[in-house]
């Protein structure tokens, strides 16, 4: 059975398939060359948040009216940018109706700007970021900023923030 609908502010999640109805505090995209860099992401977020991701998704049926639904319903859209990435219209196609609502929150995997039509957007670097769920910078740079989104505060975040540079 699936869990409840998670609340940044208590229990364990985890991921939920792609097949399921319930919608999701956050939903992620990525190009499916990073798939490594994105289990380790849903690992870290799905202790605080539910995650839609595809994994599990069905390309025998309404694949797209499931993505649409869950960007669309998500509090948060997570955008995992890198080179594949910037070349996948379908990552740049739910970029662009997260931003359009308002939910995006980019995060670049290989330390370059997010793509041209998105820079006027922040986005956190995690470039340096080892896959660790319990590093302290991820926590402060990642999901503190998803937990104000989720509970409904949208408030900025630092552009091009790389808090491993610094520390």
């Amino acid at each position: 059975a699936l869990p409840a609908r998670a609340t940044p502010s208590g229990g364990r999640c985890r991921a939920l398939p792609a097949s399921t109805s319930i919608m999701a505090d956050i939903f992620l995209s990525y190009s499916h060359l990073d798939r490594a860099r994105a289990v380790a992401l849903v690992a870290a977020l799905s202790d605080r948040f539910s995650v839609w991701w595809d994994p599990d998704l069905d390309a025998a049926g309404t694949w797209r009216k499931d993505l649409e639904e869950q960007i669309d319903s998500a509090r948060c859209v997570v955008v995992l940018w890198s080179e594949a990435a910037r070349d996948s219209d379908f990552v740049r196609s739910e970029a662009s109706r997260a931003a359009q609502r308002k939910t995006l929150l980019q995060i670049s995997l290989d330390g370059d700007e997010v793509p041209l039509g998105f820079t006027e957007s922040q986005w956190i670097d995690l470039k340096a970021w080892n896959g660790d769920g319990a590093d302290p910078a991820l926590r402060d740079l990642l999901l503190m900023p998803i937990e104000k989104r989720v509970r409904g505060n949208r408030s900025a975040l630092l552009i091009g923030v790389d808090a491993y540079a610094h520390g």
